[in-house]
């Protein structure tokens, strides 16, 4: 679940919102992360695994070169050397490496609330296929080609970005430390990502925001743009260092480890595009005719939620154990923690109030009445006291 008691999450959410309400291009710029849900490796795995492919059969490798660089993440210094010492070995990993995965119950998740977004716009850095092969119908772009994506942000159509390569084309992947200096040389490369930061708003999941010409762009991005401000831009993440021009939305690992917590994110903005579509709808409405004078004016107050005071339970888990030992586990319901409530404390009295003395009628849903009845118990108890 998003960290409900940082403020810094609680602004950023509110600058998304707004940043959607003026229909600036929302673009996401997927990470590893995101590729780790369909349980492909992150680059410290990725990293490990050839180490110990080029330990095991490739002589004259410096396995302690290598073991220092990996603890430095120093990653793309190490994918030189193994490059450098044995290259169609190299890409032979890597391509056995990203090969098509069956999906996880998690990915298509991710994938079904990617789905929900339109336009859909995609930036990544993986070079694994998953997204691609899941979004048939949407253009996708190589590095070679990167302009082509700006049209179609220009024309508000949907794209995917392969910033770093794909596995089908395995030589144009960015792992090494040459791959990425060529990058930072790449003048049509660059002035496209900065033509991308400069017209909308990029969302950050799943990416540690860690790539060296990214930053430089993100920094020069906001030096460019002092007067108004960057973007907004937006990262989610549970951990993130500061520093960067990016409001930064937090959310909590503590229930859920393998992060699944940052799709909460992508289900926010497919709530804000839905009220942003309908509150364009009816400003194109016709004005509504004007109320029957003969049935009387009347007012209602009608009330989503109602959480009296006390103690109450947002979901239920259950713990399964078959008969080979294998543990499962089962939640029903928002699962939300103490601290991760959106209150200190119950506005429920306070809200009934104003409702029975500013309107005619109070209306709240048949699933709250009998929080309605434990609350007008709690008042009745008060006023016998």
């Amino acid at each position: 679940m998003l960290n409900a008691t940082d403020q810094n999450t609680f602004l950023a959410l509110r600058e998304l919102k707004y940043s959607l309400q003026l229909n600036k291009p929302l673009i996401i710029w997927v990470g590893a992360g995101a590729s780790k849900w369909q349980g492909y490796d992150l680059w410290i795995d990725l990293a490990k695994n050839l180490r110990r492919e080029f330990f095991q059969y490739v002589s004259c490798f410096d396995n302690d070169k290598a073991l220092r660089l990996i603890n430095a993440n120093e990653f793309p210094l190490f994918f030189q050397l193994c490059r450098d010492l044995d290259q169609q070995r190299y890409y032979r990993f890597l391509s056995s490496a990203f090969l098509s995965k069956p999906e996880t119950p998690l990915y298509q998740r991710f994938i079904e609330s990617l789905s929900r977004i339109t336009p859909l716009r995609i930036l990544t850095t993986n070079v694994d296929e998953a997204i691609e092969q899941r979004f048939p119908d949407v253009n996708t772009y190589q590095r070679s080609d990167i302009t082509g994506c700006l049209h179609q942000l220009n024309e508000g159509r949907s794209f995917i970005l392969k910033l770093h390569g794909s596995r089908s084309a395995i030589e144009s992947t960015v792992f090494t430390h040459v791959d990425y200096e060529s990058l930072k040389q790449d003048t049509s490369f660059l002035g496209t990502i900065r033509h991308i930061f400069t017209l909308g708003t990029v969302l950050f999941i799943g990416y540690s925001v860690s790539d060296q010409y990214l930053i430089d762009l993100l920094s020069d991005n906001a030096r460019d743009m002092s007067l108004f401000g960057a973007g907004p831009h937006f990262v989610v993440s549970s951990q993130f260092r500061p520093g960067l021009p990016l409001r930064q939305i937090n959310y909590t690992v503590k229930r859920f480890p393998d992060h699944r917590s940052a799709l909460t994110v992508l289900d926010i903005i497919h709530q804000l595009n839905s009220q942003s579509l309908s509150s364009s709808d009816s400003i194109k409405r016709e004005k509504p005719p004007e109320p029957n004078p003969s049935f009387g004016a009347r007012t209602a107050y009608f009330i989503s939620d109602l959480l009296p005071p006390g103690t109450w339970t947002s979901s239920t888990t259950v713990e399964l154990q078959d008969k080979h030992g294998i543990k499962s586990e089962m939640t029903v319901g928002l699962g939300f923690t103490n601290d991760e409530m959106p209150f200190g404390e119950s506005t429920a009295l306070h809200d009934f109030a104003v409702g029975l003395i500013c309107f005619d009628s109070v209306y709240f849903p048949l699933s709250n009445a009998g929080r309605v009845q434990a609350l007008l118990r709690l008042t009745t108890l008060e006023r016998t006291a």
